[in-house]
């Protein structure tokens, strides 16, 4: 970095005196313009968009569950809704149903809904 402005210097004593300034700035502004002109499309295409589309997923994933749905939890618990109560950002799950043993959780600690087809065939193949 330093013999570059070594160089942007002479380069600048070079040119003359009519506006030495503007000669000696332009290269420094073409070394960093472009290479953010670089990333910044690469930083959004990378980690922004992905980020948004995974968020819009999530969202999409809460805001179709319903009671009788067939969850799993970030943890791994397993269980059915039974309650939904969206204003106090919370789930009742049906854990065991020969016990009838519940769980209240947070909403957002939902990460995936079997879909009705999968829990089904696992209870045609018992």
């Amino acid at each position: 970095m330093l013999t570059g402005l070594l160089l942007a210097a002479a380069a600048a004593n070079q040119g003359g005196g009519d506006g030495g300034a503007p000669d000696a700035l332009g290269p420094f502004v073409n070394m960093m313009l472009v290479p953010m002109a670089i990333i910044i499309p690469l930083y959004y295409f990378m980690i922004i968009r992905p980020d948004r589309k995974r968020q819009a997923e999530s969202k999409a994933l809460l805001d179709g569950m319903k009671v009788t749905s067939r969850v799993v939890t970030a943890g791994g618990i397993k269980g059915v809704i039974s309650k939904v109560n969206r204003e106090a950002d919370e789930v009742t799950l049906l854990i065991d149903e020969a016990t009838g043993t519940k769980m209240r959780i947070a909403l957002s600690s939902i990460i995936r809904v079997e879909s009705d087809e999968a829990s089904k065939k696992k209870s045609g193949d018992k």
